[in-house]
């Protein structure tokens, strides 16, 4: 294995993922040996047609020596994902492969490709490249676009031809951070199936509940012809917080592998049961097969229910891009099933999932309302841990609403917390509520859902009275998100005034990962408000130069700590 690595004939590429952040603004998330391989040719040729315009033939490869192995070394990301896979070389994506592509153009080119792709070790991939040209008659500079493409229209094929649907494969990677629907009615059917499932269910003909609210009138019903009988009811008293895991589920998968504008995919429930974090079930020889029966059939039960929800909204807002190319909000009026399913021949298990054309709106596009949540919210237990649950559903909501002026840092008070939780006769049990509560905070935080939470103001020696809860539900919570959420949002919204200098955020970013560090102890440390910080790491709002003085004042004095700290 090593060999390969410090031999002399190879050449070594790699991803350039500087590039591609810069052209698609995030990174990557998996591993394509397409483009791998698409890499190592057009290195090949480029040194074919290099050797002969400088008639050079200690150049490899050369046309007297064409054929060279590649060395792909594997980027931190692609690392990451490999390690989420049991074991590599069991997988098909992965195993080594070995192609023969004859290759002819309009008589100017033509010949046979040999091609290899290994693995040389953790670390790194081989590739080997031979050709045998048997016919070559064009231009020296044109060498190279040439024959790449004449091998490549050959190739390609072979290396993307079609399997079986992807889903035919149980997931094996899921980001920190999955996509989630965040369109008004989207949140009103979340708390329709927790929080206020009690409050709002009231069967008539075919509708379950009805909301009106400053984004839109909302009706949610049960998409059958016969109207709602007592066994659709019993089933549709059953949406909880599994009911909103999976949802937010099919809206990721239908985000990240849908590949047409209908938003239709192939879906697994053994998908959803891996989002989820659920473990397959050991065989005899220890090893983890499927999963059982009994997970399926719950997730799928979930899944249905979500089929069989009509959703109809008016008067609601929906964002719009027009000829313009600039965001706008307009007025939309419409009825259809929130999600399409049909069962796939071949699995029982296995389904067509397409979203409904009003979903569809909402996720399609540059105005689509999609956010991230934390993975962990989808893990916790729907019974044991439906605090944590609806407090990161909610916070998860509400910072993607506030990206717009980076308010993140507002406060919330204590009652409005417990009203998406749906916690009643609070008053019965006041201390089990505040102590069950910042457990729930604390637990957030342990798990990086948060960064931090505090009470804006609290003192304590008038909690012991006997009105001290409804003086409690009064206080204002400052909750803190993760530094990767300041990352993604600064992203949807550029400054507007592109007059002054724009203020590099990214640096402090950095060093709040590194360090992790709260930005509550920074706006603390800097003197600036919560808000005005917050807006300046989320790119939205350009310091004035007595706030722009001060953070870079606390990031020489934090380099500074850093140099102390190693030259100690």
């Amino acid at each position: 294995m090593d060999s390969y690595i410090s031999c002399d004939d190879c050449k070594i590429i790699s991803f350039p993922l500087k590039e591609y952040v810069n052209t698609y603004k995030k990174e990557p998330e998996g591993f394509e040996t397409i483009n791998v391989i698409a890499q190592a040719l057009g290195c090949f040729c480029f040194c074919l047609t290099a050797s002969e315009i400088l008639e050079n033939i200690e150049i490899k490869p050369s046309f007297q020596h064409p054929e060279c192995d590649f060395i792909y070394e594997l980027s931190d990301f692609e690392k990451k994902y490999l390690k989420t896979l049991s074991i590599v070389r069991k997988n098909k994506l992965f195993v080594s492969k070995n192609y023969a592509v004859n290759f002819e153009k309009e008589n100017a080119i033509s010949g046979k490709a040999f091609i290899g792709f290994d693995f040389a070790d953790e670390n790194s991939l081989k590739l080997s490249i031979k050709v045998d040209l048997k016919n070559i008659n064009v231009p020296v500079l044109d060498i190279m676009s040439v024959l790449f493409e004449s091998i490549w229209l050959e190739l390609f094929p072979q290396i993307n031809k079609s399997q079986k649907p992807y889903t035919q494969k149980t997931l094996n990677y899921i980001p920190d951070y999955l996509k989630f629907a965040t369109a008004p009615f989207v949140q009103e059917l979340r708390r329709l199936m927790t929080s206020e499932k009690n409050k709002h269910f009231s069967f008539n003909d075919s509708v379950i509940a009805e909301k009106i609210t400053n984004h839109g009138h909302y009706v949610f019903k049960n998409d059958s012809e016969d109207g709602i009988n007592t066994q659709i009811i019993n089933q549709l008293r059953k949406m909880n917080d599994l009911t909103v895991d999976v949802l937010n589920g099919v809206v990721h998968m239908l985000l990240e592998k849908s590949k047409t504008s209908d938003m239709e995919i192939l879906l697994s429930v053994d998908d959803l049961l891996f989002i989820r974090g659920k473990r397959a079930s050991k065989n005899q020889k220890g090893i983890r097969g499927g999963y059982k029966d009994s997970q399926r059939q719950e997730i799928l039960e979930h899944l249905k229910l979500l089929a069989n929800l009509k959703i109809n909204i008016s008067n609601a807002y929906i964002p719009v891009i027009d000829v313009n190319g600039k965001r706008n909000y307009e007025l939309y009026t419409g009825e259809s099933p929130l999600i399409y399913i049909e069962n796939s021949k071949d699995n029982d298990y296995y389904f067509h999932v397409k979203a409904g054309e009003i979903l569809a709106v909402t996720l399609r596009g540059t105005a689509a309302k999609t956010g991230l949540i934390h993975k962990k919210i989808a893990e916790y237990d729907h019974y044991r841990n439906f605090w944590e649950k609806r407090i990161g559903n909610y916070l998860a909501w509400i910072w993607r609403s506030r990206q717009n002026k980076a308010d993140f840092l507002v406060p919330l008070t204590i009652d409005t917390l417990l009203n998406q939780i749906g916690e009643e006769n609070k008053l019965k049990r006041p201390q089990s509520i505040r102590n069950r509560l910042e457990n729930a905070l604390y637990k957030l935080e342990n798990d990086n859902v948060i960064k931090n939470w505090e009470y804006k103001e609290i003192d304590e020696s008038v909690l012991i009275g006997k009105n001290w809860f409804e003086i409690w539900l009064k206080l204002k919570l400052i909750i803190e998100p993760p530094v990767e959420i300041f990352e993604e949002y600064s992203k949807i919204k550029k400054i507007r005034n592109k007059s002054v200098a724009r203020f590099d955020f990214h640096e402090i970013l950095t060093i709040i990962k590194e360090k992790n560090l709260s930005q509550i102890k920074i706006a603390e440390e800097t003197r600036l408000k919560n808000e005005v910080l917050s807006g300046i790491l989320s790119g939205k709002i350009l310091p004035n130069p007595s706030e722009k003085r001060k953070l870079q004042n606390w990031i020489t004095k934090q380099i500074k700590k850093e140099e102390g700290t190693t030259w100690q």
